[in-house]
């Protein structure tokens, strides 16, 4: 279920079936000149959702602020300031917790926000809060082996085969295939 579709009504019931919540947390970056700037958060979302049909949650609206201090040079990035971006996150935990979700679930869909995000949770033990947070971070053998089982290339980074491959799934529309160097 995606909170930003819901109506008070069935918000309220979800919240009370579910308790928990899933934010993607994801950025708004350069991605080669083939991928939407909103790479990340896109396909973050999207994995977010499908998750919560298996496993019932309400997913977060699309969230694109994370860290990216890094590639400000590039048009199109966003980046807020360190502690603002902390307090904006924080206050986002506060308020779905304070919206009555007991399980927090943080995603992370852009590699950058992974030692922030580990802060961040590490931080929530600093006081007593009515929610919890967990910070998933995928792993597995099998999921692992099978995915390297169809990938045609050894170098995977940034807007990688792998990246592109999980958007033309996602968002074929938004992948501008024409763009890439042969």
């Amino acid at each position: 279920m995606n909170w930003e579709n819901l109506t008070s009504v069935t918000f309220e019931k979800a919240v009370k079936e579910t308790g928990v919540c899933i934010l993607a947390m994801g950025v708004l970056e350069r991605h080669g000149n083939h991928l939407p700037l909103g790479t990340d958060y896109l396909n973050g979302h999207k994995l977010a959702t499908a998750a919560s049909i298996k496993e019932s949650s309400v997913v977060f609206p699309p969230f694109y602020f994370g860290q990216i201090f890094e590639a400000k040079c590039f048009p199109g990035t966003l980046t807020l300031k360190p502690s603002l971006l902390f307090d904006v996150v924080q206050n986002v935990l506060d308020e779905i917790g304070r919206n009555g979700f007991k399980k927090i679930i943080i995603y992370n869909a852009h590699g950058g926000n992974d030692a922030f995000i580990k802060y961040l949770a590490q931080c929530q033990l600093n006081e007593q809060k009515p929610y919890q947070v967990y910070y998933y971070t995928p792993g597995g053998t099998v999921r692992s082996a099978k995915y390297k089982e169809v990938l045609e290339t050894t170098l995977h980074g940034h807007a990688c085969e792998c990246e592109t491959s999980i958007s033309l799934y996602n968002h074929e529309e938004l992948v501008q295939m024409d763009t890439i160097p042969v």
